[in-house]
């Protein structure tokens, strides 16, 4: 399986980690006659998922932890209920 990470900086930007190459396409509907746009080859790193996750603790959507609150804040989303 070829696994994608976005790597998040302090900064704000992020960075793409692949396990192999892949086509890599933003979609801004912000741009409704231009929305779609591939990036160059040089902006994936590839083979660096690995060392890019770490030895961290990986999280997952519905954990209820600060990054999961996080995530669903940026994409607009509610957060799910604790069961």
């Amino acid at each position: 399986m070829n696994r994608i990470a976005l790597h998040w900086l302090a900064d704000g930007t992020f960075r793409v980690h692949a396990d192999e190459p892949i086509d890599l396409f933003s979609v801004d509907e912000r741009c409704p006659h231009d929305r779609v746009f591939k990036h160059a080859d040089g902006f994936v790193t590839y083979g660096s998922v690995d060392s890019t996750l770490g030895s961290d603790r990986i999280g997952f959507t519905g954990d209820q932890s600060g990054a999961d609150a996080e995530v669903h804040l940026f994409v607009g989303a509610k957060p799910p209920k604790r069961h």
